[in-house]
């Protein structure tokens, strides 16, 4: 480093220092590899990999593995005991938040049901919105922020959807999008895994030779498929996806996260946002290994709305604005914005500095 840049000391200075030495470069794959899709076009030569950085995985995300995902998956016995609830509750409308390909929307069209389908999969969408009966399905590309105003008699998150929603702001959005679309008295009905269970240490033997598969789709052709545990960084854990077509050679990769969440959270959490829990039932085809969730949306406003969070509840921010990844948008740091200037200067130099230091400390 040239004498003119001065102390290594210095903000400026170590700034530099670690755009040199790949730090800045390495943190931001380490940031962008949470959500990232690794895709190897078409297995050619000399080809190189092309990343999708995406909060959406790409099973669900990506045209060629969401056309495939109905076949690779084809025993969806798991709707059944959301069909008989939905009877049960006797709801004539239902709201299904990560519909994914609209299965389940579909299953409640046929019977009868108004049936909406939302996921912020657009693939997916599309492919729920290509199947027989589909016009009998509003679907809606999002999540649950993005609803418009309705009056639903039913909310479902079936799959394990809940716990793909790893990101805590992002569930609190979902949480309070469906007590939005809920009319008074309504239920919201999902599944979670128990913690408890420690199902990841069964995954821990997910490998290429233990699960791989190979799958004759018609029009397609054979797909290779396995999957990977790639981190266990409780609460969360991820996984990776492979899938090879055979016809072309095409590899996709697709980087997976859940959320663990204890029983006690996710009460409070519905809590907060003007639910109450009417009971936690135990999954049929999975007995003590998942909870059900059934909860009613109460009259009064929800404690989360109009008050401030209380700092010890906010998740830090891992990284302080979409500027920091190239976007025009202001910075802001918790829910403070910043304004530009040499205070927005000194808070983003030390923000930094703390953020280096921890990420070389968990390296």
């Amino acid at each position: 480093m040239p004498e003119r840049y001065g102390s290594w000391h210095t903000p400026r200075t170590r700034f530099r220092r670690w755009a040199l030495d790949g730090t800045f470069e390495r943190m931001l794959r380490a940031a962008r590899a949470r959500a990232a899709v690794t895709r190897k076009s078409g297995g050619r030569a000399g080809s190189e990999p092309h990343t999708f950085a995406s909060m959406v995985d790409a099973a669900f995300g990506h045209p060629r593995l969401a056309a495939i995902y109905d076949p690779l998956d084809p025993d969806r016995s798991d709707l059944d005991a959301y069909l008989a609830m939905a009877k049960e509750f006797g709801a004539r409308s239902v709201l299904d938040i990560g519909c994914g390909t609209g299965v389940f929307a579909l299953l409640l069209a046929e019977r009868g049901m108004t049936a909406t389908g939302i996921d912020p999969a657009r693939a997916s969408v599309d492919v729920a919105r290509g199947k027989p009966g589909a016009e009998r399905v509003r679907w809606l590309d999002g999540d649950a922020g993005d609803l418009p105003p309705m009056q639903i008699d039913l909310v479902t998150m079936t799959g394990n959807v809940v716990q793909a929603i790893a990101d805590p702001q992002a569930w609190r959005t979902t949480l309070r999008g469906a007590y939005e679309a809920l009319r008074p008295g309504g239920r919201l009905v999902f599944e979670t895994r128990d913690p408890a269970q420690r199902v990841w240490e069964e995954w821990a033997e997910w490998t290429r030779e233990t699960t791989y598969r190979m799958t004759d789709i018609p029009g397609v052709g054979h797909v290779e498929t396995w999957v990977e545990l790639t981190d266990v960084s409780l609460p969360l854990v991820s996984f990776r996806g492979t899938h090879v077509f055979a016809a072309d050679g095409d590899v996709l990769t697709s980087e997976s996260t859940l959320r663990f969440r204890e029983r006690p959270e996710i009460e409070r959490d519905l809590h907060e946002h003007g639910f109450a829990v009417e009971n936690v039932r135990d999954a049929p085809d999975r007995p003590g290994r998942e909870f059900v969730f059934v909860a009613r949306r109460g009259t009064a406003e929800p404690q989360s709305r109009g008050a401030a969070e209380p700092r010890s509840r906010r998740e830090p921010s891992r990284w302080p604005g979409p500027a920091v990844l190239g976007h025009s948008a202001s910075l802001s740091f918790g829910s403070t914005p910043v304004r530009r200037g040499p205070l927005m200067g000194r808070r983003l130099s030390a923000w930094l500095i703390r953020e280096v230091a921890t990420y070389r400390a968990a390296k």
